[in-house]
């Protein structure tokens, strides 16, 4: 969004003072100094001319966007929000990172991943994705580096571990530590997440796996996505409502199998059960279990090979 602030400003000839988190100022402000940063508990401080509240705001809330955010890219919506054309196509912000790189002044070539998501649609959900990526990569000669925080994160059932084979630079840490990182890699792969955006900004490749989430969704970069899954782009369909609350949620499927369960509980709870009926619920039951978050399982590891080799060649 800084590209649609600067260019607000140009327009406008005014000053900008802009509240977000420390993590956030800290690689933002020294690349833009005509522009005041400020904590976000700051922002009651002072009494601006006018005020912009940049974000997604759910419930098709209107009053602080002016189109609904899920039938457009992320970067128009910030544009959309400060009454830009959004069809003009900006470039990423710049970012600083720190003086030197955790890897090394001369670090042997590599590549940077992130393998997390905030929501387990997010994820990559092919179990045997990114051993067979990172496999390929370490083939190639290429150090593979995770920059996640978490070596592990979800909740039981589905617990996601950081990929075999990669090196761990995991940790709560600076975004100016994984900014030297990305900006010493050949190219980054991941999940739609803050850390591929972060790589956009760094200036180099990205390859970003996603079913959840359509094409148009996020910015230019190698996308890789099933376009045979027989479900996908539930973030961009106005009828679904985005649950944050679900760690596991699935739209789409989650409320069939819902009806099926009610199914096989009638069934059991009648007088005289059907055991060829039950048998037949449940395996219906686990064909929808198995669908669930397909628009990733079904992203083979040769997709996001494709991509890497368009980057390489």
């Amino acid at each position: 969004m800084m590209a649609g602030i600067l260019k607000f400003i140009d327009i406008h000839s005014c000053h900008a003072i802009i509240y977000a988190s420390t993590r956030i100022n800290e690689i933002l402000a020294p690349c833009y100094p005509h522009i005041e940063f400020k904590p976000l508990l700051e922002e009651d401080v002072t009494i601006p001319y006018a005020t912009y509240y940049m974000g997604l705001f759910f419930n098709q809330d209107h009053h602080w966007q002016p189109y609904d955010f899920r039938t457009y890219s992320l970067i128009q919506q910030g544009q959309h929000i400060l009454g830009l054309n959004d069809f003009e196509k900006l470039p990423p912000p710049e970012v600083k990172g720190a003086e030197t790189n955790p890897l090394g002044d001369k670090p042997e070539p590599y590549v940077a991943i992130s393998y997390t998501g905030s929501k387990q649609c997010k994820f990559w959900n092919n179990p045997l994705g990114w051993y067979e990526v990172v496999k390929y990569l370490k083939g190639q000669g290429l150090r593979v580096i995770c920059i996640d925080r978490d070596p592990a994160y979800g909740i039981a059932p589905l617990v996601n571990i950081m990929p075999p084979g990669v090196e761990d630079y995991t940790g709560n840490l600076p975004l100016s530590n994984r900014v030297a990182i990305l900006k010493g890699a050949k190219f980054f792969i991941g999940t739609p997440s803050g850390l591929a955006a972060l790589a956009w900004c760094c200036r180099i490749p990205v390859v970003m796996i996603s079913g959840f989430s359509l094409p148009f969704a996020e910015f230019d970069c190698y996308r890789v996505i099933n376009p045979l899954s027989e479900c996908k782009g539930c973030w961009n369909d106005t009828r679904i409502d985005f649950n944050h609350h679900e760690m596991h949620w699935c739209p789409r499927i989650d409320p069939q199998i819902k009806a099926k369960q009610y199914e096989i509980d009638k069934e059991e709870l009648s007088e005289k059960p059907n055991k060829e009926r039950l048998a037949a619920l449940r395996v219906e039951m686990q064909e929808l279990q198995n669908k669930k978050f397909i628009c990733t399982k079904s992203i083979t590891s040769n997709m996001v090979i494709a991509k890497i080799k368009e980057i390489m060649q």
